[in-house]
């Protein structure tokens, strides 16, 4: 199958480099076909898996494995940030590269109607329920804020810890919702929430961030030096500590009090977010 499609293809362009990408790049280059190739894996989102996800060796390995048989045998590499460019190259050295946001999909600078979907104050949370998205530190945060009886979490998304965090939500009777929704259905969501809070410890881009940031959100994001994120923060206002649920419930509470200055910041990125319009990028 990957060979029809090659052959009939003026450019090859892989995703990932595991099996399905380097057939692809395998196939391509018999063909003498041009190929590019995008970075969309970090080695802790492998690595997470094999409870390997702090190891720097394990870590450092799979980057240069990842290079040796496939970055390094592509005619370009994309980028989706300057942040994972720098990360990657510290440790196989220059690549031929371009950096490009994958940017925000235009649905989400349409208007939509704000869908409510709780009374109380409400938090969204977007991603793939894994170890380096870290939603854990969140469950714990609401439990330990001041308000935590007029909050209530609503995790977008789905993944293999989904039954161990609804558990996690029950034993500390956090308000938690956990959910898959389509574009549009998340698009409503996101009008109609009060606080969007970015808990990964590894992160790319995050393209999560950026829709809600131009869905009129405010952001608290993860200060993890290895994610990109931490880069759309105002200040220290829209951070939290890694693996701090305190720290995370102090700034959840200040957020919940300070409504007009909440406004404020609303306004400010506002600004932002026509940078993350896909056709700008």
């Amino acid at each position: 199958m990957i060979a029809d499609a090659v052959s009939g293809a003026d450019v090859v362009h892989l995703l990932l480099p595991f099996s399905m990408g380097r057939a692809g790049l395998k196939a391509a280059r018999k063909m003498g076909k041009p190929v590019t190739a995008s970075f969309h894996c970090q080695a802790e989102n492998f690595t997470t898996h094999l409870f390997l996800m702090n190891s720097k060796l394990a870590n450092k390995i799979t980057y240069k494995n990842f290079y040796k048989h496939f970055f390094s045998k592509v005619d370009k590499v994309h980028y989706p940030t300057a942040f994972i460019r720098d990360l990657f190259e510290k440790t196989v050295g220059k690549t031929n590269s371009v950096v490009i946001s994958n940017g925000v999909n235009e649905m989400f600078f349409k208007e939509h109607p704000k869908k409510r979907a709780s009374a109380k104050f409400t938090i969204v949370c977007t991603g793939r329920f894994s170890g380096e998205k870290a939603q854990h530190v969140l469950i714990k945060a609401a439990a330990l804020a001041k308000h935590k009886e007029d909050i209530k979490i609503i995790f977008a998304g789905a993944g293999p810890l989904q039954e161990k965090y609804i558990k996690l939500a029950r034993k500390y009777g956090a308000d938690c919702e956990f959910n898959l929704f389509a574009r549009g259905e998340l698009i409503e969501l996101l009008g109609g929430a009060d606080l969007y809070v970015h808990t990964a410890t590894i992160e790319i881009e995050a393209i999560a961030c950026t829709e809600a940031i131009v869905s009129g959100l405010v952001p608290v994001i993860c200060d993890s030096p290895k994610s990109a994120t931490r880069a759309f923060a105002l200040d220290e206002n829209n951070l939290f500590k890694m693996g701090d649920p305190r720290d995370l419930a102090k700034k959840i509470d200040f957020w919940y009090e300070n409504k007009e200055l909440k406004k404020e910041y609303k306004e400010k990125y506002k600004t932002m977010a026509p940078n993350f319009d896909q056709s700008m990028c």
